[in-house]
């Protein structure tokens, strides 16, 4: 999704008033969820835990942090990258666009705990970003690398 090249925050207003906003992001996310790579990439975390009595076989689903196994419910299917860039906030329909239905290497499986851990670190870098006034190259770096760190365990 990126080219190693830092990014400069972008601050344009938008004309879409927030409810349409709102109802067009949440049935885009639902949409989402019926994407095909993303599918394809919570093939890539299932494991066989076992069989059931008939002989047919059990998955589960590897966390790619934790490499714990769970239950297909108890996974969540995450973008590497958040589809909101923390550093440059939304920009637009399009590039949210983008980012919502991506290539399936930028899809991670994450159990529940993992999950709201990786979502709580995104969230705080997005208000540091959010209160900075001129561009923060080392904070760039820093969260990066954080994503980066997942990037790895997959």
């Amino acid at each position: 999704m990126r080219s190693g090249r830092i990014v400069t925050k972008i601050k344009e207003e938008s004309i879409v008033p927030p409810k349409l906003k709102a109802f067009i992001i949440n049935t885009l996310r639902r949409a989402s969820y019926r994407w095909k790579n993303r599918g394809e990439a919570k093939k890539r975390y299932k494991v066989k835990v076992g069989e059931f009595k008939t002989g047919r076989a059990k998955y589960g689903y590897s966390c790619a942090k934790c490499k714990l196994v769970f239950k297909s419910g108890e996974v969540q299917m995450d973008h590497l990258y958040a589809v909101v860039d923390p550093i440059k906030g939304f920009v637009g329909f399009d590039e949210y666009i983008l980012r919502m239905f991506c290539d399936e290497e930028n899809f991670i499986c994450l159990c529940s705990g993992c999950h709201d851990e990786k979502t709580a670190v995104e969230r705080e870098y997005r208000k540091k970003f959010k209160d900075l006034e001129d561009d923060d190259l080392e904070l760039e770096l820093e969260y990066l690398s954080f994503i980066d760190s997942y990037k790895e365990k997959a």
